[in-house]
């Protein structure tokens, strides 16, 4: 599930050939800008940038791999694969950066200029969390502001109102089914059953079953109980009362 939930979220199935050349550029020129406020500190405390490297430095090559192999590694992976890297999924490879660099210019730092260098961070710290807040307010169509509970509380109430079995199986796209899947009490589990040879068997089995989608579509096709929330429409076949 892990897997192939990786692979839907770096679209692969969207797939094209230009995406080998573009999305491997995407994915350096983003990770250069997480990186560059680093960088930005790092300037102010070692501003003479005078790098010794010795062959046999055991730390430094541990350190160096551990930093680089991973970027590398994803890096070809989307070239030859053609697959859009998620920013964030990049940042744990991130966690021993800032040793790297402290150990590779530890004779270059200036440590009266600390102070420089936690007056930024501290700018950084503040102004981060101030713009995600600011964009989550101004922006209301992030996944963030989704009303995942307020819709799977409906549903279960309509349900419970209308069935006398559990829901056992969810289907629709991966947000909104998953959601909902996550959410409704008995934890059904989620199908794209439209890419299931075996989805008329599973509709017509025992389970609860619930359909989130369009509700245009959904309102064509859906022949038991339809209702619309959060203007998605919601289809849902059960054993009546």
């Amino acid at each position: 599930m892990t897997i192939f939930y990786g692979l839907n979220r770096s679209a692969l199935n969207e797939y094209e050939l230009i995406n080998h050349v573009k999305n491997p550029i995407i994915f350096i020129v983003k990770q250069i800008g997480i990186l560059v406020p680093f960088f930005i500190m790092l300037f102010f405390i070692a501003p003479k940038l005078k790098i010794k490297i010795e062959n046999k430095d055991k730390k430094f090559i541990f350190l160096f791999f551990i930093n680089f192999l991973p970027i590398a590694f994803i890096f070809l992976t989307s070239l030859t694969l053609g697959v859009k890297i998620r920013t964030m999924w990049m940042t744990p490879f991130y966690l021993f950066i800032g040793v790297f660099f402290i150990y590779l210019l530890q004779k270059e730092i200036i440590y009266r200029k600390i102070k420089y260098f936690f007056i930024i961070f501290f700018i950084l710290f503040i102004t981060s969390p101030l713009l995600y807040f600011y964009i989550s307010i101004t922006q209301t169509d992030k996944r963030t502001d989704y009303p995942g509970k307020k819709i799977s509380k409906v549903v279960q109430d309509k349900w419970d109102k209308n069935f006398v079995n559990q829901i056992g199986l969810v289907g629709g796209s991966e947000w909104h089914g998953g959601n909902l899947s996550y959410h409704l009490k008995s934890r059904p589990k989620w199908d794209n059953i439209f890419d299931n040879s075996q989805s008329n068997k599973i509709i017509n089995s025992e389970l609860g079953f619930v359909l989130i989608g369009d509700s245009d579509v959904l309102s064509k096709i859906c022949n038991a109980i339809f209702f619309k929330v959060e203007m998605l429409g919601i289809c849902m076949i059960g054993k009546r009362k």
